[in-house]
């Protein structure tokens, strides 16, 4: 049995309103978002009223088998030998883009990291992930990758809304390039896994980090306000 779902006046990542619908778990069309004619009531559908639309975040690297989340509180026990990862990329940029190479950050504390926008002006694909989520290795940590956009952006020295968008892509796009993910975007043909923020556009997302969302999967709710189901 076809099931059909409109999601109405969503804004997208352009800034654009527009009508999302979904057939059996995919984007069948994005059409301009239609008001109801005056003195009618409005169309069938979910009214998503102007909020921002994007398409899953993604999780690109995690060790959730070492996490302590959710767990009582562990405090934390420091490494006696730390690391430094500027010769390893040094070694490595021979351009990584050729080669079809990605490279994951999670913008790591105080330590260095790869340079985000250098790599990315040579064509390389950087993405991220959580790495550690409140474990062994640090206390921080809450597998929000919006939150993990934003600390990129800080520790890069992202301002400008081009560059927050970049940091915006690396737990987006990005990260569905490197993992090879079918389906992704908000795109007709394209899997129905998005988020619905309040956010204006895609650089306030990743300055504010909005905390009331809803997730869709498949065009589906799955989790709202924090709370899964």
């Amino acid at each position: 049995m076809t099931e059909q779902t409109i999601f109405r006046n969503a804004r997208l990542a352009d800034g654009s309103l527009a009508d999302l619908h979904v057939v059996d778990g995919r984007f069948s069309a994005i059409m301009p978002a239609s008001a109801p004619a005056a003195g009618t009531a409005p169309s069938a559908g979910t009214d998503l009223g102007g909020q921002l639309v994007l398409p899953g975040f993604v999780e690109g690297h995690i060790h959730l088998d070492t996490s302590f989340y959710g767990d009582a509180w562990r405090p934390h026990i420091p490494c006696t030998n730390g690391f430094d990862v500027r010769e390893r990329v040094a070694f490595q940029a021979q351009n990584l883009a050729a080669a079809g190479v990605a490279i994951m950050t999670n913008a790591p504390g105080n330590h260095a990291f790869p340079p985000v926008a250098a790599l990315r002006k040579a064509g390389v694909t950087v993405f991220s992930g959580s790495d550690n989520i409140r474990d062994s290795w640090w206390p921080y940590g809450d597998g929000d990758m919006l939150n993990r956009a934003n600390m990129i952006g800080y520790r890069s020295g992202f301002y400008e809304d081009w560059e927050l968008e970049a940091a915006y892509d690396v737990v987006s796009h990005a990260g569905a390039k490197a993992l090879g993910l079918e389906g992704y975007g908000i795109a007709v043909g394209a899997k129905a896994d998005f988020v619905v923020l309040k956010a204006a556009h895609v650089p306030e997302a990743v300055v504010a980090v909005p905390r009331e969302r809803t997730v869709y999967r498949a065009g589906k709710v799955v989790a709202k306000g924090g709370k899964v189901g």
